[in-house]
């Protein structure tokens, strides 16, 4: 079961990192957000959905 767990945090990662870019959170080449935590990945994404909704403009 740990390697299913692992691959679940991993594809998180992965759909959050996603995510960052499209809002303009993060540039594809700043390696500091591909070593970042889950955790670190989903406060940060939900950082910047507050800051997108309460501003309603674009992450740059």
């Amino acid at each position: 079961m740990g390697k299913i767990f692992q691959e679940a945090v991993e594809m998180r990662r992965k759909q959050l990192i996603q995510k960052l870019l499209f809002l303009g959170v993060y540039q594809p080449d700043d390696l500091l957000l591909y070593s970042q935590t889950l955790s670190d990945l989903e406060r940060g994404y939900e950082m910047a959905l507050e800051q997108k909704s309460s501003t309603n403009q674009p992450i740059s």
